[in-house]
């Protein structure tokens, strides 16, 4: 992945809105920062979408879910491809890791993690 690469894109990066608890946080590559909010979030999210760039494809590889109780970790490799606004195709890859919590009868998602994979070719 390259810096300021999401993880999502297209139709799986607009679904994932519907699914945070409020106190959702997150760990991307765009913020240096832990991102606290579903708000907040979503603006982060919204405002990377302003590229111009198109989802091409977007997967889940190698998911893993650990249970404990009421909590589950989802860990998997995410692979997608874009079209830049230069027509250019870009190959994107992460680490990602999210915890859901049963929170009044339902999943809600309270935690992802998105890490870059960096590959020979990434400039920082």
């Amino acid at each position: 992945m390259k810096r300021g690469q999401r993880p999502f894109s297209g139709d799986a990066g607009r679904t994932w809105t519907r699914r945070p608890g409020t106190d959702y946080t997150e760990f991307n590559p765009d913020v240096p920062t832990l991102i606290e909010g579903k708000a907040t979030a979503a603006r982060f999210y919204e405002a990377s979408l302003q590229g111009g760039d198109k989802g091409l494809v977007s997967e889940m590889i190698n998911p893993h879910v650990q249970t404990y109780g009421d909590t589950a970790i989802l860990t998997y490799n995410f692979a997608g491809m874009t079209k830049g606004s230069d027509g250019k195709i870009h190959n994107t890859f992460a680490k990602s890791t999210r915890i859901y919590v049963k929170q009044g009868g339902a999943g809600k998602l309270v935690h992802a993690n998105f890490a870059p994979v960096i590959t020979p070719d990434a400039t920082p």
